[in-house]
């Protein structure tokens, strides 16, 4: 996973060289092979798109999204980096002056806002090499697709794939059990309200994008 913080003002060129030899680094073996390489960017990277687009225009890219009162219950219930930027000048730096207030926000329109502005960088930085998938379209048949379209094809034990889906991503000892519905019926009315005045909009702009893949 890598974590780039949006450059300062003249670094741009440093990180653009930087990021290509970690590129050809973890992308080589120890023979000097070229091998597929997979890099997984967090989500405030999005706003460093243009750049990361730039370096490897011709390389596929994905952007997962997910329905904005969900990524807020998450975050309302298990705060994660978003709230500690929220009491720093970080999110001024990241995400613009409307942040200067962050502090004051209530955590909805603190949370609402950052995802509407991560749907925006997204809407005006993906190209014809980008897929932008829903969280709701995540199955085996659509991972197997994006694959594909990476390059990363071939030979595929499917039964031994869907149990990888039965596996909790961030808890590898548990089982994956959905939660969109939980997280749909614990929404607060504010969380929804503010979801709707800074969020809504632009995500749902970007489903033209999405994969459909069932």
């Amino acid at each position: 996973m890598v974590d780039l913080f949006m450059p300062r003002r003249g670094l741009t060129a440093d990180l653009s060289g930087i990021l290509q030899c970690l590129a050809r680094v973890f992308g080589n073996d120890v023979e000097e092979r070229v091998r597929p390489l997979v890099i997984k960017w967090t989500s405030w990277n999005l706003l460093s798109l243009p750049l990361v687009r730039s370096i490897w225009p011709d390389v596929p890219c994905i952007v997962m999204i997910r329905d904005p009162i969900e990524v807020m219950q998450s975050h309302l219930t298990s705060p994660s980096g978003w709230n500690e930027l929220k009491e720093s000048t970080l999110a001024f730096n990241l995400f613009g002056a409307e942040f200067a207030s962050a502090p004051q926000m209530a955590s909805e329109e603190y949370y609402a806002r950052i995802i509407g502005k991560l749907c925006v960088a997204v809407k005006t930085s993906v190209d014809d090499k980008c897929i932008v998938l829903d969280y709701s379209n995540l199955n085996p048949n659509s991972v197997l697709e994006i694959g594909s379209v990476m390059g990363l094809g071939g030979p595929v034990d499917l039964q031994a794939f869907e149990q990888v889906f039965a596996v909790h991503g961030k808890y590898p000892g548990q089982r994956f059990q959905p939660d969109r519905e939980e997280k749909q019926r614990a929404v607060s009315f504010q969380t929804r309200s503010a979801a709707d005045r800074w969020a809504n909009e632009d995500y749902r702009a970007l489903g033209s994008w999405s994969s459909g893949a069932e």
